[in-house]
């Protein structure tokens, strides 16, 4: 098996996305964090359209944006931020080891979602002062 070559022709030929251990790597299982380690934003999507766990951690913790970032991937960090993985311990990553492009991306990734939230805060304190108002026009 050639690692995550193995994981862009196994998924390409209908295979599913958890394989077994082939070797010392993972084929499909592991695939999304050797994707990661190595830049390999195109075979990364692939798995994450096929459903591979974007948040999934290996067995020493790792995950596959921690992965990424640890290497200063950015394009494949930037892939994993959009399709919405935790950013905390990538971002510790990406500064310790100096990656100022995955900084960057996950910096934005961690503001979008706080807007976001925050938007949906407000969405939902709106909704719950309508609902009170009408209430109290109710009775």
């Amino acid at each position: 098996c050639g690692g995550v070559l193995c994981v862009f022709f196994g998924l390409r030929t209908g295979c599913g996305v958890r394989l077994s251990r082939v070797g010392s790597e993972m084929c499909i299982g592991g695939g999304l964090i050797a994707a990661c380690q190595k830049g390999l934003t195109d075979i990364a999507r692939l798995l994450c359209e096929r459903g591979a766990a974007i948040d999934q951690a290996a067995s020493n913790g790792a995950t596959p944006l921690y992965a990424a970032c640890l290497l200063g991937h950015a394009d494949t960090a930037l892939l994993l931020c959009e399709r919405g993985a935790a950013t905390d311990k990538a971002l510790t990553a990406a500064r310790s080891f100096g990656h100022a492009g995955c900084v960057r991306v996950l910096e934005a990734a961690a503001a979008a979602k706080a807007e976001k939230d925050k938007a949906v805060l407000a969405k939902r304190n709106h909704q719950g002062s309508v609902i009170s108002h009408m209430v109290i026009h109710v009775t």
